[in-house]
């Protein structure tokens, strides 16, 4: 919504720990292949299909025809579920099925375009469904490939990030984003990409604050890239990044190739590998750490808005503060501070400051989206803006 011309960004005030509850650690399937949301209700797929309306008590489903595989993709496009690809008995595999309900099962093709694989990502963009990379039994992948149907695939080209699987894929801010991952030589990227169209990329960051890692969790929530989890070179993680360069510990168990999304407007962590074998536990984030009692109202600092929240060349962050001071950044989508606007004295009341679309070091910031980073003794609040060419 607009108010005086300004367009009003949502933000979210975060506390410096994002608390996690348990709502099952002992869910009744064996192990979470793969979860998702689907109308409004969560679904794990294991030898059967398991769905619930809180996370704690579950009801089993019919087994899908496609199964038994891993690795596979699992992404809901047009109210449907997907599932493309995988490791089966027979290899890797290139086939495609979708649902509405996970019980009636429609295969749109059994030999898509692209090459049999597994561990590769999916997303839905622009009414379309998207695979990324992954790893055909022998190398790490690096092609791009939608389709509007599931039946029919275009090749969009080989991205210049490099081969890899296991890797996250998310779409926020008009865009495919791309990070982690490991390569055909199991070296283990900390490098950020992403995508309008899916045929041109850009590299948002060559060395992501967070450590190496694949088989991560990934999600978009309140405008920020959430990096969750994951084995990285030291062993299995349980760290969540949100876009601000500052890490955090969950409350749940190191652990990799779990699942996680958003949910009734909360962070969500599903199942996976870790110490002791597969996890059978769901967790979800309290209030996302919104800071309760972290300074009265008037103790403060709000982000009213970024004006324009699309630029070509320079942004007016407008701000109102019971401080005197607050602390303003820029920040990349991984998390880099790109700029600290020095100086940011704001009055009472309300303040302005600009923003050019440069860097610390004067220069002109690639294309992407970026997040308007405030802290106070209140807490930490964020928005974005998205930087054009």
């Amino acid at each position: 919504m607009k108010s005086g011309g300004i367009l009003l960004l949502s933000a979210t005030l975060l506390s410096a720990h994002v608390k996690w509850e348990a709502a099952t650690e002992s869910a009744p399937w064996s192990a979470c292949r793969a979860a998702t949301v689907l109308r409004d209700t969560l679904w794990v797929v294991d030898s059967a299909a398991w769905f619930s309306t809180d996370g704690a008590s579950w009801v089993p489903r019919g087994g899908p025809p496609w199964w038994p595989r891993t690795g596979f993709a699992l992404e809901v496009f047009e109210n449907k579920v997907w599932v493309m690809g995988g490791r089966d008995t027979s290899g890797y595999r290139n086939d495609v099925w979708n649902s509405p309900d996970f019980v009636n099962w429609t295969q749109m093709t059994g030999s898509a375009q692209w090459s049999g694989r597994a561990w590769h990502r999916s997303v839905a963009f622009n009414g379309r469904i998207w695979v990324l990379g992954g790893h055909d039994g022998s190398n790490a992948l690096n092609d791009v490939w939608w389709s509007s149907d599931g039946a029919s695939w275009t090749l969009s080209g080989l991205a210049p990030w490099f081969p890899r699987y296991r890797h996250a894929a998310v779409a926020l801010g008009g865009a495919i984003w791309v990070f982690g991952g490991r390569s055909t030589s199991g070296s283990r990227p900390r490098d950020v990409w992403f995508s309008s169209d899916g045929v041109s990329w850009t590299q948002a960051s060559g060395s992501a604050p967070w450590a190496q890692r694949d088989g991560h969790a990934a999600a978009a929530l309140a405008g920020l890239m959430w990096v969750m989890g994951g084995e990285g070179d030291s062993g299995l993680l349980n760290d969540v990044w949100y876009g601000q360069g500052t890490p955090d510990t969950a409350e749940w168990s190191p652990r990799t190739e779990h699942s996680g999304f958003v949910f009734r407007d909360k962070l969500w962590v599903l199942g996976g590998s870790g110490e002791g074998g597969h996890k059978r536990d769901v967790w979800f984030t309290g209030g996302l750490g919104v800071a309760e009692g972290a300074g009265s109202p008037s103790d403060r600092t709000r982000v009213f808005g970024v004006c324009p929240s699309v630029i070509r060349t320079s942004a007016e962050i407008h701000l109102s503060t019971g401080l005197t001071e607050a602390a303003l950044d820029i920040c990349d989508m991984a998390g880099n501070v790109v700029k600290t606007l020095a100086g940011c004295v704001v009055s009472r009341y309300r303040g302005r400051v600009a923003w050019d679309g440069r860097d610390e070091r004067g220069q002109t910031v690639p294309p992407g989206v970026y997040v308007v980073r405030v802290r106070s003794t209140g807490g930490t609040q964020v928005a974005k803006v998205v930087k054009l060419q």
